[in-house]
């Protein structure tokens, strides 16, 4: 495991720290390593937190001109977005313009926690088969870069997307200080 740069943002008394976690997973795939290790998907609880992960993992390092996932969901039948620990309010979100929007949403429901398509060893995300079976429309967050700015760097904003789709991620950390 490679840790890119630690990001201690002090929270009451906790210090927030992102590490990379992976690629080409799905976000409910990219949720159970993070919470195998002791961590989360990343979420915000306020702009100073999400201005320091994106200046640690995406304006340092141009490999990170990637999608990402964070760990909100959607709350089913709404356009509220839950974090991993249950949190929907005090939240920091970022969205591009017209998002979230559920653009590919056609009638299908949130995605269930305790649902897990057996895997594929060749496939972490699993078959094009049992990615079929999965519930339809965009109920996971992602960051991804927008154009580019005069660095040329994307412009980093969140989107929601279809929580099969494999993605990078990083895992979130919370050290009591």
């Amino acid at each position: 495991m490679k840790i890119f740069r630690a990001c201690p943002i002090l929270t009451a008394a906790l210090a927030v720290r992102f590490e990379f976690g992976g690629q080409g997973y799905n976000q409910l795939d990219a949720k159970a390593r993070c919470e195998e290790r002791g961590g989360t998907l990343p979420y915000f609880n306020n702009e100073a937190e999400y201005e320091q992960y994106l200046e640690a993992y995406y304006e340092d390092s141009p490999k990170w001109n990637r999608r990402v996932w964070l760990g909100y969901e959607r709350v089913p039948g709404t356009d509220t977005f839950v974090a991993p620990n249950g949190q929907t309010e005090n939240l920091f979100f970022d969205w591009h313009s017209g998002e979230p929007n559920n653009a590919n949403y056609n009638g299908g429901t949130h995605i269930n926690p305790t649902f897990a398509p057996p895997k594929d060893p060749d496939a972490p995300w699993g078959t094009k088969k049992q990615r079929n079976k999965w519930p339809k429309g965009e109920n996971c967050v992602e960051i991804s870069s927008w154009g580019r700015n005069k660095r040329g760097m994307g412009t980093y904003k969140m989107n929601d997307n279809n929580c099969r789709r494999p993605r990078y991620f990083l895992c979130r950390f919370e050290d009591e200080v």
